[in-house]
């Protein structure tokens, strides 16, 4: 029964039809006259957020506008990104401010005061890194069509080779002009560089150990890193890979939209996320689910507009430690629930009207719910009667099902390291099945004592 359970109320069949579809994309556009302002809530993140900074040095759109939002940083985070950004006056048309209210949703909000009337804004996390320099442009042309709501590229764990391409890349920007040294060894432009930016260079250093120290790839042996943290990164490696490269694209495919966008680095049309904030601020005030991006997502399309997934541009995010896991975690799973019902005409409606030219989305968002509850409390009931054949059967099933579409949707090179960190980090995502139980009867607490203070 477990079975049939898992794998009908799944996405599986919809993922498939939508990867049979094309879906197309606009080109990137590093010349569109549309401003986009990039807003970096921080907190706490002096050895990341240089990265970030870096990453934008290299994005070919130039039309860019820097807030970064301090929120109750304990340590250097304001310093580090006033420093940086003052480094670079004709590249960052930066400011720096600093919000004494918690949260992210308020940091977001304070920035667009900040800068009313743009066309566009991008909300990067301080520990996200863009990979490809024309991140920002191919999101920002997905805007030529008017339906686009958000769009977001690919996201993928942090790795050590990803922080020294973010370095050298920084060093390059830093020390050349219209990047004729880049070929050059980093130590030559060094000498070639004047005293204060000798001195920026040598705190890149030190930051650059740091951030080393800290972010890196589950498959480095020589990396001083737990064995459960490994098993974070590789668990969460499966996930995106699964996640984006069948279901999202599939839903591109089907819908053309997805449910809702992945929040390190997604780009918002300003007037449509405006008006949500406005909207909702009167309701909830800014308690926007425990994660905002799936609100948004879910409030994006209820309104008829879409969430553009660009699997063509990517960025590369720090994990959490096992420590902090379970809770980011139980987070991302309670925004989705908490999204669903309050947006519930869209979140539970099946079928188009007739006329209708929106396709209702509810298949992939109603099935997965009932999978969060009915899955783990299948195993736990065939564990409880102690029918462990049965037990065995539904874990080998649905880790095989698991196994086979990760292998085949991953990228290529990838596909037996995928099946490898699927196989290592098995007990870890099991054991998040058990975690969706307690998420979904915390909700249903949440429900009877009327608490909606749902906020990251």
């Amino acid at each position: 029964m477990a079975l049939l359970i898992y794998f009908p109320g799944s996405q599986i069949p919809i993922s498939i039809a939508g990867l049979i579809k094309k879906t197309n994309y606009s080109e990137p556009n590093p010349d569109l006259e549309k401003k986009v302002h990039v807003i970096i809530p921080v907190k706490n993140e002096e050895q990341r957020i240089p990265y970030a900074l870096g990453s934008l040095l290299s994005q070919d759109y130039r039309s860019l506008e820097l807030t970064i939002v301090n929120n109750l940083s304990t340590d250097k985070t304001y310093e580090v990104a006033k420093e940086i950004t003052q480094s670079f006056p004709e590249r960052y048309d930066a400011i720096v401010l600093d919000n004494k209210e918690p949260g992210k949703t308020p940091s977001i909000k304070m920035a667009m005061r900040e800068r009313p009337g743009r066309d566009l804004t991008f909300i990067l996390d301080a520990d996200t890194y863009l990979t490809d320099s024309d991140y920002v442009s191919t999101l920002a042309s997905q805007f030529s069509n008017p339906k686009a709501g958000s769009a977001y590229g690919t996201v993928k764990p942090i790795r050590p080779n990803c922080v020294e391409a973010a370095y050298q890349r920084f060093v390059v920007e830093m020390f050349s002009e219209e990047g004729k040294h880049e070929s050059q060894d980093l130590e030559e432009i060094a000498k070639e560089s004047n005293s204060e930016k000798k001195s920026l260079l040598d705190k890149m250093v030190i930051i650059r150990q740091a951030a080393l120290e800290q972010i890196v790839e589950a498959s480095k042996p020589k990396t001083k890193v737990g064995l459960l943290d490994r098993m974070v990164i590789a668990n969460r490696a499966v996930l995106y890979s699964f996640d984006q490269n069948f279901m999202k694209k599939g839903q591109m495919g089907v819908y053309g939209t997805t449910t809702f966008p992945i929040g390190c680095g997604v780009m918002y049309d300003t007037e449509l996320l405006g008006s949500i904030f406005s909207e909702y601020e009167k309701k909830l005030g800014d308690n926007l689910t425990s994660s905002e991006d799936i609100f948004l997502g879910f409030a994006i399309r209820e309104r008829g507009r879409c969430n553009v997934y660009v699997p063509s541009v990517h960025m590369e995010t720090a994990e959490p430690k096992m420590s902090k896991y379970f809770k980011q975690n139980t987070m991302w799973n309670s925004s989705f629930i908490q999204s669903s019902f309050y947006f519930k005409k869209h979140a539970f409606k099946m079928f188009s009207t007739k006329g209708e030219h929106e396709k209702a989305m509810g298949a992939s968002i109603v099935f997965p719910l009932l999978e969060k509850i009915t899955y783990p409390a299948f195993l736990a009931y065939f564990a409880a009667v102690g029918n462990y054949e049965a037990l065995i059967g539904a874990l080998a099933f649905e880790v095989a099902a698991y196994g086979v579409i990760n292998f085949c949707a991953a990228e290529k090179g990838y596909r037996f390291k995928s099946l490898a960190d699927l196989i290592y980090a098995e007990p870890l995502r099991l054991a998040s099945f058990f975690s969706e139980v307690y998420t979904s009867a915390k909700f249903v607490k949440d429900l009877v004592t009327n608490n909606r203070n749902w906020r990251k």
